[in-house]
């Protein structure tokens, strides 16, 4: 096939292209909105059937240019391709090449290509096909056009399909860039739309570098087929674990301003994975998580978000946060007006969390942040709760190595649930556990054990602990042992109970004791040590008692369980889906409330759930 020439500076205008005027013509022939719309789709209808007719050579192509350099061309797949036989095998070939790049993957024939180029393709009038051509004329792959939705005036783009290896290097990206930049300019759609899996990393990349956002994801299951399989949507009942999703994207036209004004397409997309970052005076480490972070979580190509809350810290933390917030919306910021703990910090991360998971990551990054991708391996599997299992400690003093084997044997015996020994507080938690968690409103939390409470479906991930690089550890000897007290009164009530047992024992002990000494067959120094040590016992017993009282007081205060000093972008929430956001009063967001209004304004297609 030779390659057709087509001047750059005819801003790829083909006898069917559609003028703003000409829309506004047509919606004016009759007042009303139906009247208007209908129009509307005749004329891109109009457009497509011409692009889709034979006609000379060269007619209705689109060159791409990679700079100032010619790269390629896209031309029209029409009415002739259904008697060129070459063409219709180029195209089975390239099908049956990427079989999982299709909802439904049956047997490749050349009829059937045949039956659906003719049907599907040619015979909608809103679908379009244009072969990709390198510059040498030589077809390397197709896109084209699939639907157009007149209600929401946006167009959506499919079949993008690399079915050869030749050509310059990044010419898909071009031709789609391509495809856009007509229907925007010619058709005067509002905005383009795509659908695609996310276990193709490759055509996520392509589609972000020209320019679409991700708006929401569908989960799908497979089911099998007489000659082969194709991928449903699951039902609002599934529990199980999913196969993959399917990611709807958005090219807005540029310079179009998007109906809702709180709306950041940056900022306010729903993340797939939100990160809750605790930190306190952690000024060394942070540019390192950033960088290290950042570079795991951007080679998932997932939409993501990172909430740091800071509990007061003394050093540089803040300035640093502010920076890396101006440098990337992704990152949030909330800053405590005094130290309320880590497990605080980390039910606050959690209860403000965007994402379908959200993961508990360590600013020092002592856990690896390589795993991420893992964890989200297991949750996509089905499972709830992924939690990290240390094998190796390393630098860890050997005090605190042996205090959490004997505090993990003790929770093992005592705890009414099952907390495995040497977890971690790096684990992934689904939406579903997360509101679980959400509804559980104790101050004095544990959140490994919670975590576990819940009883969702858990896996562990082992891993060797990285020593800390810079800083100091915020956990000190007495910190532990609060936070073992915590634990044990928090999933526990075997103190107490023992403490019946102890209360027998020191009654018969005493009876025996004072017995013994009436006769004279006991010294009295000896009957002064055990009576010593039976009024230790009842210390120990008192203070086991003012633990339970103490927390009890502790939650019977309703005191609230945070105060905050500084936000950034932690009032800004909004689910897809059903978009909620914070309600505006007086041109401020609501602190720490967000309210349910109604569905966004914007228009959107037919086809999305």
């Amino acid at each position: 096939m030779s390659q057709p020439t087509v001047s750059y500076s005819d801003k790829i205008s083909c006898s069917g292209s559609i003028s703003n005027a000409n829309l506004a013509a047509a919606s004016s022939i009759d007042g009303t909105l139906e009247a208007s719309l209908q129009d509307r789709l005749v004329l891109v209808h109009n457009a497509l059937a011409n692009l889709k007719s034979p006609h000379e050579q060269g007619a209705g192509s689109m060159p791409l240019f990679d700079g100032v350099q010619r790269a390629g061309t896209l031309v029209p797949v029409t009415e002739t391709c259904l008697t060129d036989r070459r063409a219709i095998a180029r195209l089975a070939r390239w099908r049956e090449g990427a079989p999982e790049a299709f909802p439904s993957v049956t047997p490749v024939t050349l009829e059937g290509t045949a039956r659906w180029l003719e049907k599907a393709v040619l015979g909608q009038p809103d679908r379009m096909l244009f072969w990709v051509l390198d510059a040498n004329g030589t077809p390397v792959g197709h896109a084209g056009y699939y639907r157009f939705e007149a209600q929401s005036n946006t167009l959506e783009i499919d079949n993008v399909v690399r079915g050869e290896k030749g050509g310059a290097r990044g010419i898909m990206t071009l031709a789609v860039r391509a495809l856009c930049s007509w229907a925007l300019d010619n058709l005067a759609v509002d905005a383009i739309c795509l659908r695609v899996f996310d276990d193709n990393p490759r055509a996520m990349r392509l589609y972000r570098a020209v320019g679409f956002q991700e708006l929401f994801r569908l989960p799908l299951v497979r089911q099998e087929l007489p000659n082969g399989h194709r991928w449903v949507e699951v039902d609002a009942t599934h529990r199980g674990p999913v196969g993959r999703h399917f990611v709807t994207m958005r090219l807005d036209r540029p310079g179009m301003r998007l109906s809702n004004p709180l709306r950041k397409p940056m900022a306010m997309q729903r993340p797939v994975l939100s990160i809750v970052m605790p930190a306190k005076n952690e000024e060394g480490n942070l540019q390192r998580a950033y960088q290290e972070l950042g570079s795991v979580l951007d080679a998932l190509g997932e939409p993501y978000e990172v909430l740091i809350i800071d509990n007061a810290s003394t050093d540089g933390t803040r300035r640093i946060v502010r920076e890396l917030c101006d440098r990337d919306q992704r990152w949030r910021y909330l800053r405590f007006s005094r130290d309320f703990g880590v497990e605080t910090s980390m039910a606050v991360g959690l209860r403000s969390a965007r994402g379908d998971a959200a993961m508990v990551v360590f600013s020092d990054l002592q856990d690896p942040v390589e795993l991420i991708p893992k964890f989200m391996g297991h949750w996509r599997e089905g499972h709830d709760v992924v939690y990290g299992v240390v094998r190796d400690r390393a630098g860890d003093p050997w005090w605190k190595s042996l205090g959490s084997k004997v505090f993990y044997k003790l929770l093992e015996r005592v705890g009414d649930c099952r907390l495995p020994a040497k977890a971690t507080d790096f684990r992934l938690l689904s939406r579903r556990a997360i509101d679980a968690m959400g509804l559980l409103n104790e101050r004095n939390r544990y959140f490994r054990g919670l975590s576990h409470w819940i009883g969702f479906p858990s896996k562990a991930v082992e891993y060797d602990r990285h020593p800390r690089r810079a800083g100091r550890s915020h956990a000190p000897f007495l910190y532990l042992v609060n936070l073992a007290a915590r634990a044990v009164t928090s999933f526990s009530l075997w103190p107490v109970e023992a403490l019946g047992g102890l209360a027998i024992f020191s009654m018969v002990l005493t009876l025996v004791l004072a017995a013994l000494a009436f006769t004279g067959l006991w010294g009295v120094g000896l009957t002064h040590t055990m009576l010593g040590a039976i009024l230790s016992a009842t210390l120990g017993a008192g203070w086991v008692v003012g633990q339970y009282a103490g927390r009890t007081y502790l939650e019977a205060r309703k005191r609230p369980l945070y105060l905050t000093e500084e936000s950034i972008r932690w009032d800004e929430v909004e689910k897809v889906g059903g978009y909620w956001i914070a309600e505006v009063k007086g041109g401020q967001t609501t602190a720490g409330q967000v309210y349910p209004v109604k569905h966004d304004s914007r228009p959107r297609p037919s086809w999305s759930p």
